[in-house]
């Protein structure tokens, strides 16, 4: 059960006007054509300063109330397997030039299944026309294309980086709404995803928190400690699947506190020890750009992808990640496609998925209607929430310190640790180094688990009819024959 500190975390505040709800008619039903000629006019009318022009607020809440449709029909953690191929598209941050690149590279979703690894807005001028754009292909294709979550969509980073200003310039009044109407969409994302029973994919890193599979399928959606089923130790795992970043520098210790302020630094050895307990050959996130798009790091388990601009730099080569399957051995092999962030003939990428849509419209047709009954409307008109909607999805290390010394208030053990953490000269740090000993010791009192043994036990059992494929890869007993994944690198010029 999630404790009562909580309740002084609810952040800054944006008014959500009570009339709002009532001043935009949305969710008329739709056709598939509907949403072809959205995708088109996206494709082709991106330059627009004033989105709104081709997509008002009707068509904007509809795209949002129908795609979270989409993603209810998925889970926290993605079995995704395709023959013909995935491509794996790092950090987008609102940069449309290099969302048409990746899409240009590595095909529409009906060539191979796409999966993005997260943060689609902010820092970039056009975030609402990519996530737009992505949330009608998840609409279109929903089982070919996937939205992993990332740090930037969860509400208090996006709050502060730009995007409730930019829809208030598009939507005036309306701005507000659409803001929350947007983080909504972004609290029914998956986490993560495992491709081929053997790459593990997610927008950060690894937990300390017990990682396998059926605690992460477990992870409750829509995202909010508020959620009934939400224990502390799933925000912990969530945290860190969307914020944890392997080490840079020779790191002893499994886990060390991050400089970011919230969760932590991982070492090879944590990373080994929890991909063979997700049966995993290695882990492929984004989150970082470091020198160039893709980044090899602790000794080849680890693999960083970024597909957009690193702002910090003149100059940035992106990348891509191309998977293949080999059905000889069962097992995925990776090329990397770079490309000069931000310098792509848009104007002629366009033309051509234009045409590749136009082509392959008739080759798959969407799996469900687009009724006029939304339950997401139904919500709304209930009543929602501003407490819930505002509410921080991911604990810092300054939550962390909160959660000690509100305990230590009642607890001796508690009492113990807040009295260690007080004499460190930065007590965020020290809290966070201290709250994994702090958790071990408080786990009857603070971790309630409701029901989650059993629950555990049936996604365990469910997992093998969930998964794609009638395969399994075993992972060796002996490091040394452990089947690594070799990226190959070219550059398209």
């Amino acid at each position: 059960m999630l404790i009562t500190f909580i309740n002084t975390f609810l952040g800054c505040c944006r008014g959500l006007k009570d009339d709002s709800r009532r001043t935009i008619n949305v969710c008329e039903p739709i056709t598939q054509t509907a949403v072809d000629e959205l995708i088109a006019d996206i494709l082709q009318l991106y330059k627009q300063i004033n989105v709104e022009n081709f997509i008002p607020a009707e068509k904007f809440v509809f795209i949002c109330h129908k795609a979270i449709d989409a993603l209810v029909d998925g889970e926290a953690l993605e079995f995704v397997h395709d023959p013909n191929g995935v491509a794996i598209v790092g950090d987008i941050h609102g940069s449309f030039p290099d969302l048409i690149e990746a899409l240009a590279t590595a095909g529409w979703p009906t060539d191979r299944t796409l999966v993005f690894l997260g943060d689609y807005v902010d820092r970039g001028r056009d975030s609402v026309a990519v996530v737009l754009l992505l949330l009608l292909l998840k609409i279109r294709y929903p089982k070919r294309i996937y939205l992993l979550r990332g740090n930037h969509e969860t509400i208090e980073v996006n709050l502060e980086y730009g995007l409730p200003a930019m829809l208030d310039e598009m939507y005036g009044d309306l701005g507000p709404f659409m803001f929350y109407t947007l983080n909504s969409v972004f609290d029914w994302l998956p986490v993560a995803a495992i491709l081929s029973d053997q790459l593990y994919c997610c927008h950060g890193g690894i937990s300390q928190c017990v990682y396998n599979r059926s605690n992460l399928r477990r992870l409750p959606r829509p995202t909010s400690w508020l959620h009934q089923k939400t224990d502390l130790s799933d925000v912990l795992l969530f945290t860190d699947t969307l914020w944890a970043d392997p080490a840079e520098a020779e790191q002893r210790e499994p886990f060390v506190p991050s400089d970011r302020g919230i969760s932590y630094f991982f070492n090879r050895e944590a990373l080994v020890d929890q991909l063979r307990k997700l049966g995993c050959r290695a882990l492929i996130r984004a989150h970082c750009p470091y020198d160039k798009g893709l980044t090899q790091s602790l000794d080849g388990f680890c693999y960083t992808v970024h597909s957009s601009k690193d702002h910090s730099r003149e100059s940035y080569e992106a990348a891509i990640l191309l998977l293949d399957f080999d059905p000889q051995t069962n097992l995925l092999g990776a090329q990397a496609v770079y490309h000069r962030a931000g310098e792509c003939d848009v104007q002629l990428l366009v033309e051509k998925m234009l045409k590749r849509f136009e082509i392959s419209r008739d080759d798959e047709f969407m799996s469900k209607p687009l009724e006029g009954g939304c339950k997401q409307c139904e919500l709304w008109h209930h009543g929602m929430s501003k407490r819930k909607i505002l509410w921080d999805r991911c604990l810092s290390h300054e939550h962390l310190y909160e959660i000690i010394r509100e305990f230590g208030e009642a607890n001796d053990v508690a009492r113990y640790y807040i009295e260690r953490v007080k004499r460190s000269t930065d007590i965020s740090t020290a809290a966070a180094t201290e709250f994994p000993y702090f958790i071990r010791e408080m786990n009857e009192e603070i971790m309630t688990i409701k029901n989650k043994e059993n629950e555990l036990r049936r996604l365990e059992a469910e997992s093998r009819q969930i998964a794609k494929y009638d395969f399994e890869v075993h992972l060796p007993e002996d490091e040394e024959d452990w089947p690594k994944l070799v990226v190959r690198d070219y550059e398209i010029t």
